[in-house]
């Protein structure tokens, strides 16, 4: 698992995100294995999310309760931004359609788009940010919720 932002960050900033006390999403936003992980890289390079597998047209769900922030286009593909409610930032990218709309409160569960494909592949992909830097969303989709993981920097 790994911690990384866009910007330069100075050591002991990095480590007190690394180290980060979080509760576990409430619903997986697809049903599959994953396919892809996170590889962060220095810059803008890697991976910055991980892919799972899904037939193209799959219903993709909120992973927690919380607010869209964002629901449209980034670069050509469409995307859903939800800040849960205890504040991680997911965004689910690569759609088909996006059903919400930005500002836009949803359930834990709730449909927000349908998947697509990832990288030239049937999948979704899914990133997460803690504040501003991007963390590997296995910590938060492999755990029962109410449960606390610890993120390490590797």
């Amino acid at each position: 698992m790994g911690v990384h932002s866009g910007v330069d960050a100075p050591y002991g900033a990095v480590m007190i995100l690394a180290l980060l006390l979080v509760l576990c999403l409430s619903v997986p936003p697809i049903d599959g294995p994953v396919v892809a992980e996170f590889h962060r890289s220095d810059g803008y390079a890697g991976h910055w999310g991980v892919d799972i597998s899904a037939r193209p047209g799959s219903d993709v769900r909120a992973p927690g309760p919380g607010v869209v922030t964002f629901a449209g286009r980034v670069a050509g593909m469409r995307s859903v931004t939800i800040r849960t409610d205890d504040g991680l930032r997911v965004s689910l990218s690569y759609l088909s359609s996006v059903d919400v709309a930005a500002g836009q409160r949803v359930n834990a569960g709730a449909v927000v788009g349908r998947s697509g494909f990832a990288h030239g592949e049937p999948a979704l992909h899914v990133s997460a940010r803690v504040g501003d830097a991007y963390v590997d969303p296995i910590a938060f989709l492999h755990c029962r919720p109410g449960t606390i993981r610890l993120l390490i920097d590797r």
